[in-house]
């Protein structure tokens, strides 16, 4: 769906993910810039930090910026991505946006952030070499299903069915 809509010329291509887990992660796969959303007083920043998303992000937004424990989790990110900056030699700096979306607050930034981010992995070079590594996202026509006998089971852990072919 991504390359169709890339294809048609969009300008963006918004895909949301909800949770945090593989998916999350596998993300950054497909997308150019991938951006974490949190908010205070959900438990966001640790679970994010457990599951390893706090390292695939390339802008952060603090939604619900306007509630309680929203300067914290501001803080304790931007600490994050400072450590993250100077540990890993990273060459591009995250930035940690402040934002409250129901009222249109810091959506010009992240919006802004987004091109920015556009524009420094076209001119480093880097948005074609990571397009270039981009594994073939069409779907497979294999799956593993769960076992009606085993509900429980985890189907990563049952072989592929493919269709004859």
């Amino acid at each position: 769906m991504i390359k169709i809509l890339d294809a048609f010329g969009k300008d963006y291509v918004i895909v949301e993910t909800v949770g945090v887990g593989q998916d999350e992660v596998d993300i950054v796969k497909s997308a150019d810039t991938t951006i974490l959303v949190l908010a205070p007083g959900l438990g966001d920043a640790i679970q994010s930090m457990k599951a390893g998303v706090m390292e695939i992000a390339d802008v952060y937004a603090i939604n619900k910026a306007d509630r309680d424990g929203a300067d914290q989790l501001f803080s304790d990110v931007r600490v994050r991505v400072d450590q993250d900056l100077h540990i890993r030699k990273l060459a591009w700096q995250a930035p940690v946006l402040l934002t409250v979306a129901v009222d249109d607050k810091g959506v010009t930034e992240v919006v802004d952030a987004i091109d920015t981010h556009h524009r420094f992995l076209q001119e480093s070079g880097r948005m074609n070499s990571a397009r270039r590594r981009r594994p073939d996202t069409r779907p497979s026509p294999c799956s593993r299903r769960r076992s009606p006998d085993h509900p429980g089971e985890d189907p990563r852990q049952r072989p592929l069915r493919c269709p004859d072919r």
